[in-house]
């Protein structure tokens, strides 16, 4: 299985509070560009490491079911903590994985 990481946990600070992945590209949410491009791609699973505003983008994603989400209790810290939370849901038999920001 291939797995995608899309890190999603961020607090956004160069766009002064906005949430880069909320906001609208095309009348489209900027997340959901990249949900459809992982989609159509040979990605089995999306793991969405969420923290910053997670209520939110879990309402903006379209549903599906090769959609999971994690949670990063740890987003203040840093980048690093949020990639940590989704190589937790890559295993040993899985064929690759590659890290979505």
């Amino acid at each position: 299985m291939i797995k995608a990481i899309l890190l999603a946990a961020g607090q956004s600070k160069r766009l002064k509070g906005q949430n880069k992945l909320i906001k609208n590209f095309n009348s489209i949410p900027l997340i959901n560009h990249i949900l459809k491009s992982l989609l159509k791609s040979k990605v089995n699973k999306i793991i969405i490491v969420l923290g910053h505003q997670k209520e939110k983008i879990k309402k903006i994603v379209k549903k599906n079911k090769k959609i999971l989400y994690v949670n990063n209790k740890n987003y203040k810290k840093g980048i690093s903590y949020s990639i940590k939370s989704g190589l937790g849901k890559i295993f040993k038999n899985d064929k690759g994985f590659i890290i979505v920001q």
